[in-house]
């Protein structure tokens, strides 16, 4: 047995829950409308699954049969190869994510190819699941996200939202809930992100492609802002990372108006970095996503920050960033094995470190 049961981990887990909740209901005023208390509600569920699901402190193949843990993506793949890693995650008996881990690159392929990769509850919990331990594994520096079937995401599951408005629950707290931790985690990582938009990328689906460092789409891929169509306004950071990769003007047009961009399109506006056959999509961006896994790790991390920093800062703050941050850089093993590989005529290896 690799490890024992923290209990008192367990026991902290269910305090901090029990003082959310008190905190959460208590403020709730009297006669607060419907959408407001199932918004609540459905915060206090989701912590309390997470809460239950919690990874026991058991290898993975002590486990009993079922443990639901196993479905949520909270369980590391310790003492497994950590070039093959592979399973399924699960949410409510339903396979919505596929994990893979190869050559260091976490690949998570979006699986509900029936609903076009739609984002139901299940999903976006599931998916945000995949990516905190892509996040967390110390075996996996590069991350690579795709879609299963003829779509990479279209977007919110608009069966489960009009179900929602139906019963006067508005958006039950999505946005907050899951949409902003999910870009969060995916522009916050500290490894590169790369999006393989292997067709339709709709509304929020096209969101979380604009979120990833780098996106390479297939001939049949098309991306569409539908908010507008819908009467609603971007989400899920489209306003922000849209008009950094276009411009102010050109995002306008395109979250205004809506009207899809096909992948030639997308590649003249700078919307996709490479579009590449059908069939040659997932070498493709694996291959990319490997040569990022074999660089600089903690320097791309300190690039991803200089870039986000930069783009809401001046010129000053963000010189002063740059110097911290290179300070921080020349004290690493893979800036020291660089330099001396580049006096020695010699190609550098990264570890990472």
């Amino acid at each position: 047995m690799a490890r024992a049961w923290d209990l008192e981990a367990i026991g902290r887990a269910y305090e901090q829950w029990l003082t959310d909740a008190q905190e959460l209901v208590g403020g709730l005023p009297d006669g607060a409308p419907d959408a407001q208390v199932f918004a609540i509600r459905s915060r206090l569920l989701h912590g309390w699954r997470n809460f239950l699901f919690r990874d026991p402190g058991l290898p993975p193949e002590l486990l009993p049969p079922g443990w639901p843990g196993e479905g949520t993506g909270l369980l590391r793949a310790e003492g497994r190869p950590p070039d093959a890693v592979r399973r399924r995650l699960r949410r409510q008996g339903a396979v919505v994510i596929r994990y893979d881990v190869t050559e260091a690159v976490a690949t998570v392929t979006l699986d509900r190819p029936e609903a076009m990769n739609s984002l139901t509850v299940e999903l976006k919990s599931a998916l945000i699941g995949a990516l905190r331990e892509a996040a967390d594994s110390d075996t996996v520096r590069a991350v690579l996200i795709t879609g299963s079937g003829r779509a990479f995401c279209a977007g919110q599951d608009l069966r489960e939202h009009a179900d929602n408005l139906e019963q006067g629950r508005g958006l039950a707290g999505t946005v907050r809930e899951h949409y902003n931790p999910l870009i969060a985690l995916i522009t916050g990582m500290e490894k590169p992100v790369v999006a393989a938009v292997n067709g339709v990328a709709a509304g929020a689906g096209a969101s979380l492609a604009y979120a990833c460092d780098l996106r390479i789409a297939s001939e049949r891929a098309k991306f569409a802002m539908a908010f507008s169509a819908l009467g609603l306004a971007p989400d899920s950071g489209a306003s922000w990372t849209l008009q950094r990769l276009v411009g102010q003007g050109r995002a306008a047009e395109l979250l205004l108006l809506g009207e899809p961009l096909d992948a030639a399109r997308a590649l003249e506006l700078g919307v996709v970095s490479r579009v590449v056959p059908e069939d040659e999509l997932l070498k493709s961006a694996h291959e990319l996503a490997v040569r990022l896994a074999a660089g600089p790790t903690k320097a791309y991390a300190a690039t991803r920050r200089a870039l986000h920093h930069a783009a809401s800062h001046s010129l000053e703050e963000s010189l002063e960033l740059e110097a911290d941050l290179q300070d921080a850089l020349a004290a690493t093993d893979d800036h020291l094995g660089a330099t001396r590989a580049f006096l020695a005529k010699q190609r550098p290896t990264f570890t990472g470190r």
